[in-house]
C-alpha cells in the first residue's frame, strides 16, 4: 500500500542554535561524568546481584544508581516539598487532616476490592512469580492442623487505623470496616476457631504510627486473658509495672523519607508501662516453652522491639509489649514468636520449626493477625510484602531434645541458593525498613566449631534503613567464609523482616555475624 503522506512537504521544522546546541552537549556529559565521581565508592561497596538474565542484569545496575545519594537526596527534598506545600504522601503513606497519616494498604483495607478479589490473567505478571492464595483457606489448614494435634487456637484480628478512625480522612462516618469484616469473622467461627474482636478498641491508634496506643494495647491483652485464662484462675507468676514516658517519631513519618520532616509532624509521646518480674526486676523471657505461644507481627512488637521506635540508646529490648501485658494478665511466662511484617506466614513457620525442636506441646496458640493481612486483594497484598503460603507442622513433638551445635561456628563454605531480596521499589515501599534472608550452603569446611551437616540454612542481612547490605550481594557458586551464631531468640535478628524461600526444618537456623568472600 502506497503511503498517502509520502509526498507531502514537511513544513514543521525546528531548528537551535550552535550555542544552545553546544551548552546542551556540555551539560550532558558533565552530568555522565559527576554522577561516576560522586557515586563511585557507592557502586564499588555493592555486587550486583546474582541474576540470570541480561534483563535482570540491567534492571539491578539501574537499582543501584537509583540508590545513589545523589538521586536519594534529591527525592527526599522533593517529596520534603511536596509534604509541606500540598499535603501530598507517597506510595506507603496518606496525609490526613491536622497531622494524622495513615499507613497506604491499610486504607486500602477499607476501600479496596478485598482479598476476594481474582485479579484476571495478566501478561504483565512477574514470571516466576507464585500463584497468589487467599487467605481463609490457610488459617483453615492451620487450625485443622492444630486441632488434630491437640493445641487451641485463639484468632486476634487487629483492626487497621482506617477501620477505626477515618475521621483523620476527612471521613464523613465513624467507622470505615471492610464490607466483607463481618463475613469473614462469622466465617472464621464457624471453621471452629475462637477469634477475639478488637473493633471497640476506638480512637486507640497512635497519629502519626501504624500501630495502636499502649492503652489500646493494654486493653486488647486483658480481652485475649480474659479467653485464655485457665478456668481455675490465672498462673503463678507475680509481676510488677514500671511507668515511662517514651517519645519517638512514628513510623509513618519515617515512611515519608525525609529526616526534616520531623519539624512538621512532632514526635509520638505515649506512657510505656514496663513488666518485670517482681522479684528481681528483670523483664521477661520470650522464649520458655511455655503452654501458650504468642505469634504475631509488629502489633506485638511495638513498645518491645527497639527498632520500631520509643527505645532509648543501648536497649536491647523494651519490655512494655503486648506480650509482656498477655503475661502479667495472665501470670504466666509465653514463648513468643513475632516478625515484623510475618504476620500471615513467617511466623506460623517459625512455630513450625519451635515445635519440632521442643520436647512438650503446647496448649494454645494466640495468634495475633493484622486486619490488613487479610483484606487485602492481591496486587496492594504483593506490594505490602503479605504472602499466604500453607505450612505444614511437625506431626509430634521430639521425645528427646535433638544435638544442637552451640557456640560460635566459622565454617567455609559454597552458596548454593539464595532468598529472593527484592528490587529497590519493593524494599522502598515495604512497611518496614530492615529485613534478613536465608541461604543455603553446601561444600562445608569446618574451620571452628563442630558442625556435622552436609548443608547450612543462613540468614544474613539484607537491609537496614532501607539500604542494601554488602550481606545482600552474595553470589550462587561463590565461596564464603562465614562466621556464625544459632538464630538468635531475641534482639533485632528475631523480629526483622524475613525473607526465606526454603524453610528447611532438618537443618538448624543460624545467623551470620560475618560473611567474607574467598578469593
Amino acid at each position: 500500500m502506497k503511503n498517502p503522506y509520502q509526498d507531502s512537504p514537511v513544513i514543521d521544522t525546528f531548528e537551535v542554535s550552535h550555542g544552545v546546541a553546544l551548552t546542551g552537549i556540555l551539560t550532558f556529559l558533565l552530568f555522565l561524568v559527576l554522577i561516576p565521581l560522586t557515586g563511585v565508592k557507592e557502586l564499588a561497596v555493592r555486587d550486583s546481584p546474582d541474576t540470570q538474565s541480561l534483563r535482570e542484569q540491567l534492571r539491578a545496575l539501574e537499582t543501584q544508581f537509583s540508590e545513589m545519594s545523589i538521586f536519594s537526596r534529591g527525592r527526599e527534598k522533593d517529596q520534603a516539598l511536596l509534604v509541606r506545600w500540598f499535603r501530598e504522601g507517597n506510595q506507603q503513606v496518606l496525609i490526613g487532616k491536622e497531622g494524622w497519616l495513615y499507613y497506604r494498604p491499610g486504607v486500602e483495607t477499607v476501600v479496596g476490592k478485598g482479598s476476594r478479589y481474582i485479579e484476571p490473567p495478566s501478561v504483565a505478571r512477574a514470571p516466576g512469580r507464585k500463584p497468589w492464595q487467599s487467605p481463609l483457606p490457610v488459617i483453615q489448614d492451620f487450625a485443622e492442623q492444630l486441632e488434630a494435634r491437640g493445641v487451641r487456637l485463639v484468632l486476634v484480628l487487629v483492626p487497621t487505623k482506617a477501620m477505626i478512625y477515618p475521621e483523620g480522612l476527612a471521613a464523613k462516618r465513624k467507622g470505615a470496616l471492610p464490607f466483607e469484616y463481618d463475613r469473614t469473622f462469622q466465617e472464621l467461627q464457624s471453621m471452629g476457631i475462637e477469634c477475639v474482636d478488637l473493633r471497640s478498641l476506638e480512637g486507640q491508634w497512635m497519629k502519626q504510627d501504624t500501630h495502636w496506643t499502649p492503652g489500646a494495647m493494654k486493653e486488647a491483652a486483658r480481652r485475649v486473658a480474659e479467653v485464655i485464662s485457665a478456668p481455675g484462675g490465672p498462673g503463678k507468676f507475680a509481676f510488677s509495672l514500671v511507668g515511662e514516658e517514651r517519645i519517638a517519631k512514628g513510623d509513618l513519618v519515617g515512611m515519608l523519607g525525609e529526616s526534616n520532616l520531623e519539624k512538621q509532624f512532632g514526635p509520638e509521646r505515649v506512657l510505656l508501662e514496663r513488666v518485670v518480674s517482681a522479684g528481681d526486676g528483670e523483664m521477661l523471657s520470650q522464649k520458655s516453652d511455655s503452654d501458650v505461644v504468642l505469634l504475631g507481627d509488629s502489633f506485638v512488637n511495638i513498645f518491645d522491639d527497639v527498632s520500631l521506635g520509643f527505645g532509648e540508646k543501648g536497649e536491647k529490648r523494651i519490655g512494655a509489649g503486648f506480650a509482656s501485658h498477655l503475661a502479667f494478665a495472665t501470670k504466666q511466662k509465653l514463648t513468643v514468636l513475632a516478625s515484623n511484617g510475618g504476620g500471615a506466614t513467617t511466623v506460623r513457620k517459625r512455630f513450625a520449626e519451635e515445635r519440632s525442636k521442643r520436647t512438650t506441646a503446647p496448649k494454645t496458640v494466640v495468634w495475633v493477625l493484622s486486619a490488613r493481612d487479610l483484606f487485602l486483594p492481591e496486587l496492594p497484598a504483593r506490594r505490602a510484602g503479605i504472602e499466604w503460603e500453607f505450612v505444614k507442622l511437625p506431626e509430634a513433638t521430639r521425645s528427646i531434645e535433638p544435638k544442637r551445635e552451640s557456640g560460635e561456628l566459622i565454617l567455609t563454605a559454597t552458596l548454593q541458593e539464595k532468598s529472593r531480596i527484592g528490587e529497590g521499589a519493593e524494599r522502598k515501599s515495604a512497611a518496614y525498613d530492615s529485613a534478613i534472608y536465608s541461604a543455603i550452603f553446601s561444600e562445608i569446611s569446618v574451620e571452628r566449631g563442630s558442625y556435622e551437616r552436609e548443608e547450612a540454612w543462613v540468614f544474613l542481612w539484607a537491609a537496614k534503613k532501607r539500604k542494601l547490605m554488602e550481606t545482600a550481594s552474595l553470589k550462587a557458586g561463590h565461596r564464603y567464609r562465614l562466621r556464625l551464631i544459632r538464630f538468635p531468640e531475641e534482639g533485632a535478628e528475631s523480629t526483622a523482616t524475613q525473607l526465606d524461600d526454603f524453610f528447611r526444618l532438618d537443618l538448624n537456623r543460624y545467623f551470620a555475624l560475618e560473611a567474607e568472600p574467598m578469593e
